[in-house]
């Protein structure tokens, strides 16, 4: 399912700097203004400006968001979140080469934001209060589309999980759930991350 475009929203890098493999998007990037970068490897064009939100609540809660970087060479990756640095990854090199259009290519980040921004809200639950998952419920979880479960089931083997499988399995579902409900994502950020 992809999204319609919007012209409207832009999401530029306003600081870039080279750190060996490219890119940086500075976690404090001001999004809202927008400023061209000449490679052009970030940009969204959604009808839903929340995806933009995201990257904002997410530099607020202290995340960074950074393009390509070693990670998405060394997995089948689109995306991941390291909290060992505090940043989400992005991997638009990769993204380019699953999309047939730049459509599905703007689909495809927006939901990447959104799956390794809930992975960054699970951290922060799961520092807080003990609890690496949301609580989604599971029936909601379960009634996921045959062709997401595949995908829960591919992401599950590439991130190592140090839990038991089936809470692995809650956290990667519940990224895959959200990966459409972009206002959601943000008051998981909000509510788990952020004083």
């Amino acid at each position: 399912m992809v999204r319609p475009l919007l012209a409207a929203l832009i999401i530029s890098v306003i600081q870039m700097t080279a750190q060996g493999d490219k890119s940086v998007l500075a976690g404090s990037t001001d999004i809202a203004g927008v400023k061209s970068w000449a490679k052009g490897d970030l940009s969204l064009n959604t009808q839903d400006e929340a995806y933009g939100k995201i990257i904002k609540v997410l530099s607020r809660a202290g995340i960074k968001t950074y393009l390509n970087r070693e990670a998405c060479l060394k997995n089948q990756i689109v995306g991941t979140y390291n909290p060992t640095i505090s940043a989400i990854i992005l991997c638009t090199n990769r993204m380019k080469v699953f999309a047939d259009d730049s459509r599905e290519y703007e689909d495809l980040l927006a939901s990447t934001i959104a799956h390794e921004a809930i992975h960054v809200a699970q951290y922060c639950r799961s520092r807080n209060l003990g609890i690496p998952y949301l609580g989604v419920r599971a029936g909601a979880l379960y009634a996921l589309p045959e062709s997401v479960q595949s995908d829960i089931k591919k992401s599950m083997k590439v991130a190592n999980y140090s839990t038991p499988r089936s809470v692995a399995w809650r956290i990667e579902a519940e990224a895959y759930y959200h990966e459409r409900r972009p206002e959601e994502v943000i008051q998981h950020i909000n509510s788990n991350c952020l004083p």
